[in-house]
């Protein structure tokens, strides 16, 4: 038994050693092209709280607004000092508990999962850092291949020389899906919790992490046992990793799940006709910052003059 664990111990630090390598082969060499400036435009972009303004030039070449679409409560953000110690420590735990001690990504984790892919150790093991889900949320590419995870995982290494570690938790914390057009802590605080992410308890705030897994799945108010059990977990991962008393994970796991009723459920156009043309400006983000859907729509929902 000792020789087979010692035997995995060292299969998993090879990988983590080739890994290492092809990464560094792959930045050193230029083989992948990879637009870095993309990723800092939406670094800066994503997860802003402003109103989305579109206009159209009349005869005498003036600028006309012709309607306007407010991200409001959907996509409203706050910053790390402004939310509640919970909720930093129940991402932490539950998604990247060696978040401040990487650069990056997690060697070891990374090895691991691909040899998990081969022999099926878990079902449900991921090896994604903060910082390579941010890479994800921000560009919206969820594609499952071995070039676009070797590329997140070189983005998320240059993420990490250009910005601090509470920049990208911010960052992260403002942009996680939460339910349906709702982003970010703070609007999901504000939605189901009626408050700021300020005041969240220690069972609200490991609701919202645990909802942002499985947004549909989780969903407080349409699958409330899935999103109390996922909450519960998130628990005992803050118990694990020592962020919690046992005491307070007792207390919490008690706590019956609250939420309001009512959600946001999208977004209120002035117009059919900006509606008509949105989907041509979400195409067009998706060209020119190489981004999937989702990171199109949360460049436009973070405040765009758009001239139609």
């Amino acid at each position: 038994m000792k020789r087979s664990v010692i035997v995995i111990i060292s299969v998993i630090t090879a990988f983590a050693i080739a890994l290492g390598g092809i990464i560094f082969a792959i930045n050193s060499s230029g083989i992948m092209t990879i637009c870095y400036e993309n990723d800092e435009v939406l670094f800066s972009t994503s997860g802003k709280s402003n109103t989305t303004t579109y206009v159209c030039y009349n005869g005498d070449g003036e600028a006309v607004e012709v309607g306007r679409e407010s991200s409001g409560p959907s996509l409203t953000k706050a910053r790390l000092s402004e939310c509640s110690e919970f909720l930093k420590l129940a991402a932490i735990s539950a998604e990247d508990r060696e978040f401040y001690l990487h650069r990056g990504i997690n060697l070891k984790r990374t090895a691991y999962a691909l040899l998990n892919s081969i022999f099926h150790f878990k079902s449900d093991f991921g090896a994604s850092t903060i910082t390579q889900q941010v890479i994800k949320n921000i560009s919206g590419d969820q594609e499952r291949t071995v070039s676009r995870k070797i590329s997140e995982i070189a983005r998320a290494l240059h993420l990490e020389k250009n910005h601090t570690k509470d920049e990208i938790l911010e960052l992260y914390l403002n942009i996680i899906p939460i339910s349906g057009n709702i982003y970010g802590v703070e609007s999901g605080s504000r939605v189901f919790f009626n408050k700021t992410a300020s005041e969240l308890s220690l069972a609200e705030a490991a609701t919202l992490v645990g909802i942002t897994n499985a947004p549909s799945r989780y969903n407080p108010i349409l699958h409330p046992d899935e999103c109390q059990e996922k909450r519960n977990k998130v628990l005992y991962a803050m118990l694990d990793n020592h962020a919690i008393t046992e005491q307070e994970y007792r207390t919490a796991v008690a706590e019956p799940l609250k939420v309001n009723e009512t959600q946001l459920n999208g977004r209120e156009n002035t117009s059919w006709f900006i509606e008509s043309a949105r989907d041509v400006i979400l195409r067009d983000i998706e060209d020119r910052y190489d981004v999937g859907r989702s990171g199109a729509e949360l460049i436009l929902a973070s405040g765009t003059r758009v001239v139609l």
